[in-house]
């Protein structure tokens, strides 16, 4: 669904949150993994969820990751996110919504949809909508009208559910005023900081302390294990002068791979970002809201885009005018993705919210997508079909002297019978292979390198696959790990004694003065205390769960500020002293204000709407959940 068509609607209808995204829905395993439709992703009662839309729902997910992520995702990073089964699962929730509410009687109209889409301004020109105009924006998101009319019908039911179980959502005025009390009063926090360095004259180790603390510690001060090797390579390149591509050959694969040669759609963008934490106060929100606004009515009246975005933007272009460059379609994340999509060249985009902020785009220039014509690419595709034509034939090769090597009886008689010289090593490291001699680069391959040491000796490796080709290793011999005296390794153990040792000697007087201040809780005993340390005292200033204080304040450990937060003056010292890196910290609560009510009244609709935003996500969630367990569901996992 593209979301600047939903926030060009001026329909109530898609005005609001649409809440199924941001609900953690773990069905996982849910009805068991078995085989859907060949064509098929899942299963879902009686209702099929096609291939191509898990894809869709995949690509966008990835493209959002890729954004926040600040690069591209390898396949391994997708495997550990998980996005595959989160494509899954925000497609089976999709589902799994529609159908309660079609079991509660909430329906669509082809009617209302219709309306809908006529009343969206990205579709309309001149104030009426277009046909043509709504086809092409359509066709330049790679969507059809159907499968946008049938992503717009989910999310308007999404929004009647929203809408009928926030009839039921209720807030207290007390518990509006426990939250904002809870996220406005405000502590003065004192602390002291014990860092490990300050002790290091206090940490040298005597003879007997270096020699007890080796004893009990040998297993750290063994020599890494070492190998020597004879091995045998086989690299592609080698096989790549006998290679012969024919033109006909090169044609062939260019008319078969012609989407490798497009080049799509780009457009160079500038952005200009308002900052918002995600965890950001409602008050917070609407004062940076309100500040987009402001710099989105300037550029509307005609300033000067790239001026606004040094003077207000937080985005890290905002020194070249907000400039990030050009941009085909799925390389941002999907708001401003959809957005910057939609938009003409020269034009501006409304606000638009995401994990960072309000962003407001401008589109310089449209670069139309082109296709790279034979002659460009056809020395590049002579190289891609002569290396895998060269593959073919270092494998055979490779596997041919790996039989004979068998046959042969070693390594050493192969060499001798084929002609063929075997590299030789002495002992090495695997974090140290040799510099020099036969094939240096090889050596340091990580895929040969796990494979020679995972050889005993007197073992043959199999083949070992690696970048540049295919190697066979054979372990001559090998040295296990041994203790290294004490003698040899006496600087690393000093070195370690110390290190060990300031950290114990700086916990024990942080939790020292903090252990004095709990028994004389008097603020002249603890500054008393604190003196006898030869410590400097420091203090926070009033810092809030809205107001974290200065620079040097959130330098300070998290957990340190957040429950420097709960203490009260009944009570305040915290249980624990606090650790960050190598330094202890001892913190009290100073001073303590609490909001006001005149304060609380000004912020009261916020709070409110808010909580009851949170609370109409709880009975949503539930809702869903209740759902799932009276739900069958199939998964077509070979097609993940």
């Amino acid at each position: 669904m593209l979301d600047i068509f939903r926030r060009k609607a001026q329909s109530k209808i898609i005005q609001g949150t649409v809440l199924i995204i941001a609900i953690v829905f773990i069905f996982w395993g849910v009805g068991g993994k078995t085989r859907t439709g060949s064509n098929e992703i899942a299963l879902v009662n009686d209702e099929t969820i096609p291939y191509q839309e898990y894809r869709r729902t995949l690509e966008q997910l990835t493209s959002t990751y890729r954004d926040q992520l600040g690069g591209s995702l390898s396949e391994e990073m997708i495997k550990t996110l998980n996005l595959k089964e989160q494509a899954v699962e925000q497609l089976v929730q999709t589902v799994l919504l529609r159908q309660g509410a079609a079991e509660i009687g909430l329906l669509t109209s082809k009617l209302e949809i219709k309306q809908t889409i006529e009343q969206m301004a990205a579709f309309q020109n001149n104030g009426s909508f277009d046909m043509d105009q709504y086809k092409a924006a359509l066709a330049t998101s790679r969507m059809t009208p159907p499968t946008f009319e049938a992503s717009l019908r989910s999310d308007l039911i999404a929004k009647q559910v929203v809408a009928a179980i926030g009839r039921i959502a209720k807030v207290s005025p007390a518990a509006a005023r426990d939250r904002f009390r809870y996220e406005n009063s405000e502590s003065n926090l004192e602390y002291v900081r014990f860092a490990a360095d300050d002790f290091k004259e206090k940490a040298r180790g005597t003879e007997e302390e270096l020699t007890a603390y080796y004893e009990k510690n040998k297993e750290n001060y063994k020599t890494e294990p070492q190998i020597k090797i004879n091995y045998l390579t086989f690299l592609v390149q080698d096989d790549e002068a006998d290679v012969q591509i024919a033109d006909d050959e090169v044609t062939a694969f260019y008319q078969q791979n012609m989407d490798r040669y497009s080049v799509p759609e780009q457009r160079a963008v500038r952005n200009i970002l308002i900052k918002v934490e995600p965890d950001a106060a409602a008050q917070v929100v609407d004062t940076k809201r309100r500040l987009a606004e402001e710099v989105l009515a300037k550029v509307t009246a005609g300033q000067d885009f790239a001026e606004l975005a040094k003077q207000y933007s937080e985005g890290p272009a905002a020194a070249q005018g907000g400039g990030l460059g050009t941009f085909s379609r799925g390389r941002l994340m999907k708001p401003l993705d959809d957005a910057l999509f939609a938009l003409t060249a020269g034009a501006v985009s409304d606000l638009i919210k995401t994990n960072f902020g309000f962003h407001i785009l401008k589109v310089e220039k449209i670069l139309p997508g082109q296709t790279r014509p034979l002659e460009e690419v056809h020395k590049e595709i002579v190289a891609s079909l002569k290396q895998n034509k060269a593959g073919n034939q270092t494998v055979a090769r490779a596997n041919k002297a790996y039989e004979e090597i068998i046959l042969a009886g070693s390594l050493a008689k192969y060499g001798e019978t084929a002609k063929v010289e075997v590299a030789k090593t002495d002992f090495f490291q695997k974090n140290s292979p040799p510099a020099t001699g036969n094939s240096p680069a090889i050596l340091k391959n990580q895929a040969f390198l796990d494979a020679a040491f995972a050889l005993k000796k007197g073992e043959l490796s199999s083949l070992v696959k690696l970048d540049q080709g295919y190697a066979i290793i054979f372990a001559e011999d090998s040295k296990t790990p041994e203790t290294q005296a004490l003698s040899v390794v006496k600087d690393k153990v000093a070195a370690d004694y110390a290190g060990e040792r300031m950290g114990t000697l700086a916990r024990e007087a942080a939790e020292a003065l903090l252990a004095a201040g709990k028994a004389a809780p008097q603020h002249e005993a603890w500054v008393m205390e604190i003196k006898k340390t030869g410590k400097t005292l420091a203090e926070t200033g009033f810092i809030s769960r809205t107001n974290p204080g200065t620079t040097a304040t959130q330098t300070l450990p998290a957990p340190l500020l957040e429950k420097g937060l709960r203490l009260s003056p009944a009570n305040p010292y915290p249980e624990t002293i606090e650790v960050k890196d190598t330094t202890f910290y001892v913190y009290r609560l100073k001073e303590k204000k609490e909001p006001t009510d005149d304060a609380f009244e000004e912020q009261r609709a916020n709070i409110e709407k808010q909580l009851l935003e949170g609370e109409k996500m709880t009975l949503l969630a539930g809702w869903l959940k209740n759902m799932k367990s009276n739900a069958k569901i199939v998964i077509n996992d070979k097609l993940l």
